[in-house]
């Protein structure tokens, strides 16, 4: 038989007819567009989900400092006793506050938003055995998170011109032995939460915090609320 002959009949034995199906190449490719497909929707689904997870969380961390607040309001700021000259008279928000203690917390978490504009100030009758009133620090766990709620009670100056509560200038640790008389004492409340859910958080930047200010010379007079 001629050679060409012999090609021929060969090649249209493996020559496949429009009612063959498809072809081994076309399914592969088929095969191969699903799956991109499918891995790209998978991504935006796990995207998203991660988003609202995150959201929840951030409006559950914002329901826990508010509520950390409200039991702050709870207290009376009646003025137990004297502190040293010139530095207002010590809150019974401070019932319980030792002085290492708190110094300890303010020196761990000196990027708090307000910090650094106020005094650290505690009960000079506690102990390293007393219990404070309203904790320090103390964990709360919500919809499977767990949140770190940080309460920070110290003294700062309000201008009696206005602006904000602030150090008393040239006084960066203890205010001085005199204060001016034209500023009047402040309690800031500052109660930070912070949680670690989520690979946007696991490096421990998701916080919240909430601040307000107390004046100590009024009946729980509170002056003003941030929540940045």
């Amino acid at each position: 038989m001629h050679v060409n002959a012999l090609v021929g009949r060969l090649r249209d034995r493996v020559r496949l007819s429009p009612d063959d199906g498809f072809s081994l190449i076309e399914v592969v490719v088929a095969i191969v567009i699903v799956g991109t497909l499918t891995v790209t929707s998978l991504g935006i689904f796990l995207s998203s989900m991660e988003a609202a997870n995150s959201q929840q969380r951030r409006q559950i961390a914002i329901t826990v400092a508010n509520e950390s607040m409200e039991s702050v309001s709870a207290w009376s700021t009646a003025l137990v006793n004297v502190v040293a000259a010139g530095e207002p008279d010590v809150s019974a928000l401070y019932t319980g506050r030792h002085g290492q203690a708190v110094r300890d917390q303010w020196a761990a978490n000196p990027g708090v938003s307000g910090i650094d504009q106020t005094y650290a100030r505690w009960n000079p009758d506690a102990t390293a055995a007393s219990v404070p009133s309203l904790p320090l620090t103390r964990t709360v766990t919500r919809s499977g998170t767990r949140f770190t709620v940080k309460t920070f009670i110290g003294a700062c100056y309000l201008s009696k011109s206005g602006g904000s509560c602030t150090k008393i200038a040239g006084s960066p640790t203890t205010p001085p032995a005199s204060l001016p008389s034209t500023v009047t004492p402040m309690i800031r409340i500052i109660v930070d939460v912070s949680w670690t859910a989520g690979s946007s958080c696991e490096a421990g930047d998701c916080t919240y915090t909430v601040s307000t200010l107390v004046n100590t010379n009024t009946d729980l007079e509170w002056k003003s609320t941030s929540a940045p």
